[in-house]
């Protein structure tokens, strides 16, 4: 379907109009993941090069977590990299009219204050997207972060206007296309807090890629569904521990776990040792896991046969200086850059690669587990309610 949707581009843009361009700038005020402003860069240059007037809306943090940012940081650094004026707005209530555009001339950007201190707009409310979508003559969707979220300001303000997808989605999706069919003998590390790692990564990687090697709570979740004692160590829900005890009584063989993994005594990462993974005590806590032979094995199948690796979530705790099974691993992927991945935002972050990243860990990871997004769905709708396709 993503072939059939139209990308912004120099030839589709009309003059003397009003754009409202919904980018993914889900990033900190120190700036980290400044990958995900990177990717929306060439399309605003394009915007403002092309003279027409840019209503900017991005989100960072959560309104049900309380945990939302303003984004004066932000009109810093995009007015630095985009070299035209940007006026932001930082009062919450706002007029949503094309009335708002006249703070602004042509080639200039106009940024709204943070989407996520709306109350409705994670739940997709039509109400917010209908005044996002007041604001402009046409949409534009970017922020392949958030292209698997159903929120207002990336899905329910397209039943409204005319819209385009963003170069940065499109050059996403293209990029992480080749981890959707692996090759044998292919890869998949698996580690992360979010319950989609279970739901969607684990019982879906199963089924396409070779081998399976946990890391994280992912590895906490499935010894704990084994019944091993893991101490005070994170894991996932017991829906999850359900669905992983399915999981694993089919796919065992494909799945490697540990013999050896590191602990610390609960939070106190300075003191770590290697235990084998049926001694542990209840005060322990698994920050890493020692490669297993097995494991370094299929690895260097893996790499000698040119076949995929994909790396979902840091397989330890590297921001506490716990390096290892990660630099091993990553040393596996330096050897096959050309068919490995990084996904999402803190793994990326977190490691020192230069091969292949995704900007979205939740995108990618939905996307790669069901061959589509709801966006693009949503997308392609509104693509041809409104005649652009």
């Amino acid at each position: 379907m993503i072939n059939k949707i139209k990308i912004i581009s120099n030839k589709n843009i009309v003059q003397k109009k009003t754009y409202l361009y919904s980018a993914g700038f889900n990033t900190d005020k120190k700036l980290n993941g400044k990958e995900r402003i990177h990717e929306e860069l060439g399309d605003l240059k394009m915007l403002v090069k092309k003279k027409v007037k840019i209503i900017l809306i991005s989100h960072q943090g959560s309104y049900i977590m309380k945990n939302t940012v303003h984004f004066d940081f932000l009109k810093r650094y995009l007015q630095k990299k985009l070299r035209t004026k940007i006026i932001y707005i930082r009062n919450k209530k706002i007029n949503f009219s094309k009335d708002l555009s006249k703070k602004i001339k042509y080639g200039e950007i106009l940024l709204l204050p943070n989407v996520r201190f709306y109350k409705n707009e994670e739940k997709n409310s039509l109400k917010l997207g209908k005044k996002f979508s007041d604001l402009a003559d046409y949409i534009i969707i970017g922020g392949f972060s958030k292209a698997h979220r159903l929120n207002a300001s990336n899905n329910s303000l397209l039943n409204f206007k005319p819209a385009y997808l963003a170069n940065g989605i499109f050059k996403e999706i293209k990029k992480i296309k080749p981890w959707l069919n692996p090759k044998k003998n292919s890869i998949c590390i698996l580690g992360g807090e979010k319950k989609e790692k279970i739901t969607l990564g684990l019982k879906n990687f199963c089924k396409i890629y070779s081998y399976i090697i946990p890391s994280g709570v992912v590895l906490n979740s499935i010894l704990k569904s084994l019944k091993i004692n893991i101490g005070k160590s994170k894991y996932h829900g017991i829906k999850e521990i359900r669905i992983i005890s399915s999981i694993y009584k089919k796919y065992k063989k494909k799945i490697l776990l540990p013999k050896f993994v590191f602990v610390s005594k609960g939070t106190n990462f300075k003191e770590i040792k290697k235990i084998a993974i049926n001694n542990l005590n209840n005060q322990d806590n698994i920050v890493g896991f020692f490669l297993s032979n097995n494991m370094k094995e299929k690895l260097k199948i893996c790499v000698k046969n040119k076949s995929h690796i994909l790396l979902a979530g840091t397989p330890s705790l590297m921001k506490n200086n716990i390096k290892y099974p990660t630099i091993e691993i990553i040393r596996y992927l330096e050897k096959n850059k050309k068919r490995s991945l990084l996904l999402g935002g803190d793994t990326v972050s977190d490691l020192n690669f230069q091969g292949n990243k995704s900007s979205g860990g939740g995108s990618a990871l939905y996307y790669l587990s069901n061959k589509s997004l709801p966006l693009i769905d949503t997308m392609y709708k509104n693509q041809k309610e409104f005649n652009v396709i």
